[in-house]
């Protein structure tokens, strides 16, 4: 029988068909091709921003027993790292390197630029490595991404 369950839960099926709850689409992503190695921290972090916008504020966070992790109550934890995700890791690092590929047009330009980019790289081994600490933190606190 295809719709043993009730009247309800099948109109339910129908609407999730058309309302896809488990597609996850980053904001931060083109709807092109990208690696994994790029897709996996957008999904976990995009993961974290819906919730923090759309269900955090239905929870009582603060309360004289409320979880704390490394010191911290979770809602401050998941605040710190949505607030990096967003400002931190999108918007600067985005800005220095808008900075850092501007148009060469003379020699001396070239020269501070091929600095710059020794710099860059530098920030990509920080960034990657905070980027990794991040989602370590944020597997961490998985467990409350619910209400």
């Amino acid at each position: 029988m295809i719709f043993k369950n009730s009247g309800h839960s099948v109109w339910y099926k129908i609407k999730c068909w058309f309302i896809r709850y488990t597609t996850i689409k980053p904001r931060y992503l083109d709807h092109t091709y990208c690696d994994s190695v790029d897709l996996i921290p957008h999904l976990m972090f995009e993961l974290l921003s819906r919730f923090i916008e759309e269900e955090a504020d239905n929870v009582v966070w603060y309360h004289e027993h409320a979880t704390l992790i490394d010191g911290k109550n979770i809602r401050d934890e998941m605040q710190e790292l949505y607030d990096w995700w967003n400002i931190v890791y999108i918007k600067e690092y985005d800005e220095i390197e808008d900075i850092i590929f501007n148009e060469l047009e003379t020699n001396e330009d070239k020269i501070i630029s091929r600095c710059l980019l020794t710099a860059l790289n530098k920030l990509e081994m920080i960034r990657e490595n905070d980027l990794e600490i991040k989602m370590i933190r944020l597997v961490k606190i998985t467990k409350y991404l619910w209400t």
